[in-house]
């Protein structure tokens, strides 16, 4: 049992599991399954990288087997805190494989963040990048307390007591940084071991911490195996995810929209395609759903409107294009009336919480339902 956590009481525990909802699974075995049964299909794609399902799983194995040559144990918590590519991936997936508990968090930090979430999670680890350029560093440059950088990485061991590793991305970044004690830092590109067996992690257990909140004092809300696969295969079943679509992961993969509604994983469980932006730029992401037949993905209304702004003078073929989900704020009804006509697709709106309630439109709600989604946790399907 995690420290400070609150568990599932029995009342939903003894109605989701009769109903099949609850299906005592652990999030590391979806991805087991998926490589199974779809080997030698595109799983992850990043500019030019393209990663099979078996490739993936490798990837996966070994870094899960890194992990623990690094002394990193089942049961422990590990900050992750990366940039949108496959390393946010492949290390989530890993600490799952073997038992450790990822902590998500911002990227770049918020002043004071990382110092809290450290302490509030007790993380022994974290894994950041050796550097990382904040694509809105020119529009508000005093945002964050070292905008277009991380902090060097022996600088994170002064701040939380509780790290004895610090695994770096691109660990030739940190060239400059100030000597950290020896044993500290780890290239994340040496977190590579022969595979272990799985961890088997009782499916009611904790599996990661999601953020809640994003100022200096966030929460952090834990998961269980249980209810998050659950999360996952609802939202997935309202979209009719399958192995033909194409996911495009344009927001950062640490929010929970991002992740798992149906998101990354819910992708990767039905043996789909993710393909993950480093940004949110609309011809970049105009052009990658031309190149890689995107069929969803997920935006937040101020995006979602500056993504009209730009489609109607764009060139690009969004024909691919089924489905945008926005989720987030409120949006506004000029925006959801212009979804269809200059998107191309269809729109599903989304009201979520870290905590795990979670309403989605469907394609069949009145039309007043489904522009109104953010208004009432009614509309739509609830998932909790």
């Amino acid at each position: 049992m995690l420290d400070g956590r609150t568990p599932w009481s029995e009342e939903p525990s003894e109605h989701y599991r009769p109903a099949g909802r609850w299906q005592g699974e652990n999030l590391a075995d979806l991805l087991t399954a998926a490589v199974e049964a779809h080997g030698e299909r595109t799983a992850l794609v990043h500019g030019p990288l393209r990663l099979t399902y078996a490739e993936l799983g490798r990837r996966v194995a070994r870094t899960a087997a890194g992990f623990v040559a690094q002394g990193i144990a089942p049961g422990e918590r590990v900050l992750v805190r990366l940039p949108n590519g496959p390393a946010f991936v492949i290390v989530t997936l890993a600490l799952f494989r073997m038992g450790a508990q990822p902590v998500f968090s911002l990227l770049p930090p918020r002043p004071g963040q990382l110092p809290h979430l450290c302490a509030l999670s007790g993380a022994v680890a974290c894994v950041v990048p050796g550097r990382y350029e904040d694509p809105a560093r020119h529009e508000d440059p005093g945002r964050y307390d070292d905008p277009g950088r991380t902090r060097p990485a022996p600088d994170l061991a002064t701040q939380c007591a509780t790290l004895r590793k610090v695994f770096v991305l691109d660990a030739g970044a940190e060239r400059a940084a100030p000597p950290a004690p020896e044993g500290l830092l780890v290239a994340l590109d040496q977190v590579d071991a022969e595979p272990l067996p799985p961890a088997t992690p009782d499916p009611s257990d904790v599996a990661f911490l999601l953020l809640s909140g994003g100022t200096e004092q966030a929460r952090l809300v834990p998961r269980t195996h249980d209810d998050y696969a659950y999360q996952i295969r609802a939202a997935a079943e309202l979209l009719e995810l399958d192995a033909s679509d194409v996911y495009l992961a344009v927001l950062p993969a640490e929010l929970n929209f991002t992740w798992g509604c149906p998101g990354v994983v819910g992708t990767l469980a039905s043996g789909g395609t993710v393909v993950l932006m480093d940004a949110p730029r609309a011809d970049e992401c105009f052009a990658a759903v031309e190149r890689q037949g995107v069929t969803f993905t997920s935006l937040v209304p101020a995006l979602a409107q500056s993504w009209l702004e730009v489609a109607e003078g764009n060139t690009a073929d969004l024909s691919s294009l089924q489905l945008v989900q926005i989720g987030g704020a409120r949006l506004p009804a000029s925006v959801v009336e212009r979804i269809r006509p200059v998107l191309g697709c269809r729109l599903q709106q989304v009201y979520g919480v870290a905590e795990g309630q979670h309403t989605f439109t469907r394609d069949t709600d009145a039309e007043d339902e489904a522009h109104g989604a953010a208004d009432r946790v009614t509309a739509g399907d609830a998932v909790l």
